[in-house]
């Protein structure tokens, strides 16, 4: 990534401790290089990443504003292969997003 602070969230061989450290909202408060969502989004996609990881993925994209996180999470919810748990975390922040806009 373009931003370091982003290396451990993305690592998706790196221990979930280690990828979502307490601090995470201070230690990441926003996106800064936009050249950088497109990886987010990759993880934010992958149904066999860590539900962990993707929801501070998603919390992340929320706190930049990213405009094209309502697609995004509803590409999440189309996907028929996502798990229940992290469907009802998307569809908690495409409403939290809904209401924002």
């Amino acid at each position: 990534p373009k931003d370091a602070a982003l290396a451990p969230l993305l690592d998706r061989k790196s221990k979930l401790s280690e990828r979502v450290k307490p601090d995470v909202n201070s230690g990441i408060p926003k996106v800064v290089h936009a050249e950088d969502y497109p990886l987010l989004l990759a993880v934010l996609a992958d149904t066999t990443d860590s539900d962990t990881a993707r929801n501070e993925v998603a919390n992340l994209l929320q706190r930049s504003q990213y405009p094209g996180l309502a697609d995004a999470l509803c590409q999440v919810l189309d996907n028929p292969a996502e798990k229940p748990r992290f469907r009802s975390f998307a569809a908690q922040h495409h409403s939290a997003s809904a209401l924002r806009a």
